[in-house]
């Protein structure tokens, strides 16, 4: 049962740190994800809003400012993006290709195309960003940053954040092997003072009862009326029997399987009662007294006894 406990104190304690450290990774790595998107988003904003150049900085920018897109000095120079225009049948009618150097004309035609088959405003192709914007005069404008540092970060954080999540699982666990013995030490103890509790009390009972019964089986050899002593004797051994079941339980080191419980009729019980009780309604039945023996007859002469037919005092009694 101390082993059971202790794997179950194991599982609990390791299934709610894994359940905490996965709401966290997610939190931070979708966060983060989030954060380079809405930057590159405010970017793209900024170039179409200037008509595809960074304005002057007013240096006032500082990276511990927020977690926005900050346009300084070094912008226009860090970040590399093109722009296309294209007509409302998504017809190419200008590109702007000045401020990026790796892709020629072939590859930002086969981008348009994917970017124009997503149909969405703002999207990622590949590791570039892009944000789609209506003209007045029709057609729409196509405004494509580079996010490659910008997703390499954050798929570095993803990756440091997996390693630190099954390190950190991996000495919890250790250290829940070692202490999970210390902290279950107490129950251990408590069990193991119970068991023998229930042991020396056992063997305490036994002895009075083998004496009652050994008393009993003297009487009987002089008394002719042997129901009571019968019935003595029964009781004697349903006591022992209850008490070998409770030595039996308390030293079961697991619970009981499903498979050994069973439905008890409540008929049964009834019935076993009436039986148990069958000696005293017997003697109640005997006004008189004068068959029964004198010890009886002195315990009834202190003691209220319902007469015969009192049936409700009889359903008290047994039950």
């Amino acid at each position: 049962m101390i082993r059971t406990l202790r794997k179950k104190f194991i599982a609990i304690a390791m299934l709610s740190l894994l359940g905490t450290m996965t709401v966290l990774c997610a939190t931070i790595g979708i966060g983060n994800y989030y954060v380079a998107a809405s930057r590159a988003d405010k970017a793209i904003d900024i170039l179409y809003q200037n008509g595809g150049e960074f304005p002057v900085p007013d240096g006032n920018a500082s990276p511990s400012a927020h977690t926005g897109f900050q346009v300084t000095p070094e912008t226009p120079f860090e970040t590399r993006y093109f722009i296309v225009r294209l007509t409302a049948e998504d017809a190419v009618s200008a590109v702007d290709l000045e401020h990026i150097a790796a892709l020629d004309r072939q590859t930002v035609v086969s981008t348009i195309e994917q970017i124009v088959s997503k149909g969405t405003d703002k999207g990622y192709v590949g590791q570039y960003r892009f944000g789609r914007f209506e003209n007045e005069s029709g057609g729409y404008t196509l405004i494509v940053i580079d996010c490659f540092m910008q997703l390499q970060s954050a798929y570095a954080v993803f990756r440091v954040m997996a390693a630190v999540f099954v390190l950190c699982a991996g000495i919890v666990f250790l250290l829940l092997l070692v202490l999970s013995k210390r902290a279950t030490r107490p129950f251990a103890e408590n069990w193991e003072r119970q068991r023998q509790f229930v042991t020396d009390a056992s063997h305490e009972l036994k002895t009075p009862l083998a004496i009652l019964s050994a008393d009993l089986g003297l009487i009987e050899e002089t008394e002719e009326n042997r129901l009571w002593l019968e019935s003595g004797q029964e009781q004697i051994q349903r006591m022992d029997s209850l008490i070998k079941n409770l030595v039996e339980l308390a030293r079961s080191e697991e619970a009981l399987p499903p498979s050994a419980v069973a439905a008890v009729p409540f008929s049964e019980l009834a019935e076993g009662c009436i039986e148990i009780s069958s000696p005293c309604r017997v003697c109640r039945k005997r006004t008189d007294g004068g068959d029964l023996p004198w010890s009886v007859r002195q315990r009834r002469a202190g003691r209220y006894l319902p007469p015969a037919d009192d049936s409700a005092g009889q359903c008290r009694e047994i039950l």
